[in-house]
């Protein structure tokens, strides 16, 4: 199982700061992911991510996920590919519909024709987000709704993996983000937590920083690929 985590730009920059810090020395985490939303009391996404990236030298990240409704394809794609050479090729590109469903397939055609070998994430549990991810993603991102039950979100995690895996015929990384609350993943014993996302096909979990899931994350595995990431020149034929 790999780990990736979430820090929510809503605390003083310098408190950021140091939690990018600790998160960039332990191993075990390989993904940094900022929330792109436009909440009052909250830094922009990719200035934070631009701030982010300066901070660290090791963990991977991005955005999870900017939405269409609030972004123009080419200048998304213009600030992933400046923020991908900023971070020596550690950005991971998250996206998703933002409600804007029957645009997402134009909007994402553009948009892959334009980052180059940046690994892409799409999230979404609608028909249009997996036929994108199916397409396009190296990585597809789940998040269970505010209305999901634990074992419910858990098993439309399965069902949602198994669609995936019509459309797609090739190898997707499997995302859930269990990062807040409202999953009721909090509580969860770490084992278990990692048995029943993995027994419904998931490959990584993103969690909140600071956070007891977070804590829980072993901290001696090392990270299971190096700096260059290895799907660089293995992104579908567009």
């Amino acid at each position: 199982m790999k780990f990736g985590v979430t820090t929510i730009p809503n605390v003083p920059w310098d408190e950021l700061v140091r939690r990018w810090r600790e998160i960039d020395a332990l191993r075990a985490l390989e993904t940094l992911w900022i929330p792109d939303h436009l909440f009052k009391g909250w830094y922009e996404c990719w200035q934070t991510l631009a701030g982010a990236a300066c901070i660290t030298s090791r963990v991977r990240l991005g955005p999870l996920v900017s939405p269409l409704t609030s972004h123009e394809a080419a200048r998304l794609a213009r600030a992933a590919t400046t923020l991908d050479g900023a971070s020596s090729g550690r950005l991971e590109l998250g996206v998703g519909s933002g409600d804007e469903s029957h645009e997402f397939e134009s909007w994402a055609d553009e948009l892959v024709q334009s980052i180059g070998e940046i690994p892409l994430t799409v999230g979404g549990a609608g028909p249009t987000a997996l036929r994108v991810a199916a397409k396009h993603a190296y990585r597809w991102n789940y998040s269970p709704g505010r209305d999901d039950a634990r074992d419910e979100a858990r098993a439309r995690g399965r069902e949602l993996n198994a669609r995936l895996d019509e459309l797609a015929g090739r190898p997707i990384l499997r995302s859930a983000l269990v990062a807040y609350p409202f999953t009721g993943e909090d509580a969860t014993p770490f084992d278990e937590l990692v048995g029943a996302w993995t027994e419904a096909g998931f490959e990584e979990l993103i969690v909140d920083f600071p956070g007891p899931l977070a804590d829980a994350v072993p901290r001696g595995v090392a990270p299971t690929a190096s700096n260059a990431p290895p799907w660089r020149g293995r992104r579908s034929a567009r």
